[in-house]
Parts: structure tokens; sequence; C-alpha cells
């Protein structure tokens, strides 16, 4: 009877210290994939620096937001894929580059539908024109980059944020929130009075030519 019991302790030992390996070999795994993420993450974060540039922003409804800056997390590299002549392009530049940006048009996402209410939509960018400090124009049918859609701007005022993109709800009665027109499906060039229309990039033209100029000497 004792030598049963004792068995069984045994047992019940083996079994407790081999789940406890378990638990801590899962712990184990879990902090690792965590340290893991992190350091993608952190990774990811560094590729991106935050930069300042000199701006003038012109809003949807026609007002203009001159001597300012906008501080945004620009990656070294953005890749721009654009249309030539029917043709599909792509070209590597950077945000130095840029001498202005113009969004053309943009294009409902369908986020959720709001009970009672209608649908929510993401109206954001889906064609643009980038030019380059050489003058050379990018024709773009693409979204914007993600870093495009929302940025710090400031000026001797003080700092607000600016979006290039807008939620609207397509109300139950058919039409939109904002009192925008469209459907809720294709591409539309009105935009709520708000959001980014474009943006000029100041010295550009002049850094471009000084750069020219001294490639001659």
């Amino acid at each position: 009877m004792g030598a049963r019991i004792l068995e069984k302790s045994i047992r019940a030992f083996l079994c407790m210290r081999e789940t406890l390996r378990i638990r801590n070999w899962v712990l184990i795994v879990l902090v690792f994939s965590g340290a893991l993420l992190s350091d993608e993450q952190r990774k990811k974060e560094e590729k991106n620096q935050l930069k300042s540039y000199d701006v003038e922003v012109h809003l949807c409804d026609g007002r203009i937001l001159s001597k300012g800056k906008i501080e945004i997390q620009v990656p070294d590299k953005i890749l721009i894929i654009h249309d030539v002549d029917g043709l599909e392009f792509q070209k590597e530049i950077t945000l130095d580059q840029v001498e202005s940006m113009i969004f053309l048009s943009w294009k409902p996402e369908f986020i959720e539908v709001k009970k009672d209410k209608g649908k929510l939509y993401k109206l954001a960018v889906s064609q643009y024109i980038i030019k380059l400090s050489d003058g050379l124009e990018l024709k773009v049918k693409r979204p914007l980059p993600e870093f495009l859609e929302k940025f710090t701007y400031r000026n001797r005022y003080g700092a607000t944020v600016l979006y290039s993109f807008w939620m609207d709800l397509y109300q139950i009665g058919g039409s939109w929130f904002t009192g925008l027109s469209g459907t809720e499906t294709g591409e539309r060039t009105q935009c709520y009075k708000d959001v980014v229309k474009k943006i000029f990039f100041q010295d550009r033209n002049k850094d471009a030519k000084e750069n020219k100029s001294s490639k001659l000497k």
C-alpha cells in the first residue's frame, strides 16, 4: 500500500515538473518573440526620420498657409509608380527632391456600417502629381504613401495637424454628412474644405539652379 502511494507521489511530482518545464519554455518563446517584434518595430521606425520642411500649403477651399513648416516622418527612399504614355514606370526618389505635390482626386474606401445612420467611408487621394526640383513631373494613379496622409504644420500662430484625406458618412437618405456631392464608388475631384490640396516646398527651384550652376563650373 505504502509503495503504491509513493509511486503515485513520484508520478505526480514528475508530471508537475514536466508541466513547469513546458510553461517555462512557452514563456521563453513568448519573451523572445516579443523581443523580436520590438526589434522589428524599432528598425521600421528608424527607417523613417522626422524631418522639417519649409512649405506653402493650399487647402481645398482655397485657403493658403504660407511661411510655415511641416514635420513629417520620412523614409530614406520613396518608390513612386507612375504612368508615362500608357506605360508604368517605377522611380525611386527622396522627399528632398520634391518641389510640389498636387492632389487631383479622391476615392471612397468603405470602413464600416453605422447602425441607423449609414456607411462610414475614408476619402483618400487616388491621383496626384509630383513635380521634382529638376522640372520632371510624375503622374501617379495610386494611393499616397501613408506618411503623407497626416502631418504637423507649424507657423507663427502655433501648430496644427493637416490631412490629405477625410472621413465621411454616407447617410441612409442618400447624402453625405459633409454635404459634398458624389457616389459611394468612383473618384471625385471635389474635396472637403480643410483637406490639403497642394504642397509647395520652398526654395527647391533655387537649390536646383545652384546645383546646376556649381556643376557647370
